[in-house]
């Protein structure tokens, strides 16, 4: 099964990301930090797919400088059952991905969290092509009340190609409109034309605020965790469950019109 496993944003200072994306009702906690220079809080709930805040000091691993040098919105990652398996399809389909490589990072509370990832488009992180993970070691469920990511809108110049690759990694695809829809049936995604970036989140809170927001170059919608989803050949409305953050410290189409990185 494929699905969309997590949204990275780069930020400068990640205690005040933290506060000012608590303050915009989406609870941070810190999720710990990487060799290569990185750390990162989560904001996640009981939901599986999440968003990571990430910042990185001065350090010349690649990944540190493509975190520190692209703030806002980064990359986003599709999780995968065998990512042997997915790479092998893909480079049957004419793509390039990267090697699966290894990495891990330990929380505040001393769990050993391990996965591996792969890239699928140029250098750590693209901005809008995802990169492959496996988890072996995976993080425990986030808080029930926390906040659930439910959507996001990615803009590229040729979203028909996006969507190519995507159902190369094991996503169904329908229609092939200016927009296009996929679905894990929790996460919807969305493919229009633009620069190539994430452009929009989509995040159900149990209790927190309704409306829009800018955060850190993003647009967030919030809904109700009560929004209900259609599935099937319906649009989703907009708003399912998102994750919480650590502590501070086959997606279904909907037509409508070499070095260790982080996770």
């Amino acid at each position: 099964m494929t699905r969309v496993d997590h949204v990275v944003v780069s930020v400068a200072d990640l205690p005040s990301a933290v506060v000012r994306w608590q303050e915009a009702g989406l609870s941070a906690a810190f999720g710990g930090t990487h060799p290569w220079g990185t750390s990162n809080a989560l904001v996640r709930g009981a939901g599986r797919a999440y968003l990571e805040l990430i910042t990185a000091g001065d350090g010349a691993d690649p990944v540190a400088v493509r975190v520190r040098s692209a703030p806002g919105p980064l990359s986003w990652a599709l999780a995968v059952d065998d990512i042997d398996q997915t790479r092998e399809n893909l480079l049957a389909h004419g793509y390039a991905p990267g090697p699966a490589v290894a990495s891990s990072r330990t929380t505040p509370d001393g769990d050993r969290l391990s996965w591996r990832l792969a890239d699928l488009g140029e250098g750590p992180m693209h901005a809008s092509m995802p990169f492959l993970i496996q988890w072996e070691a995976p993080m425990a469920s986030g808080p029930a009340g926390g906040p659930v990511l439910t959507g996001l809108t990615i803009e590229v110049p040729e979203p028909a190609e996006l969507a190519s690759l995507l159902a190369a990694c094991g996503l169904d695809r329908v229609g092939a409109a200016t927009e296009i829809h996929l679905t894990d049936g929790d996460v919807d995604v969305r493919l229009r034309p633009g620069p190539g970036r994430i452009a929009e989140l989509e995040v159900a809170l149990p209790d927190g605020p309704a409306g829009d927001v800018m955060l850190d170059g993003l647009t967030v919608h919030r809904t109700s965790s009560a929004s209900q989803v259609q599935r099937g050949d319906q649009p989703l409305a907009r708003g399912v469950a998102v994750g919480a953050l650590d502590q501070l410290g086959d997606l279904r189409p909907v037509d409508a019109a070499d070095g260790e990185i982080q996770s």
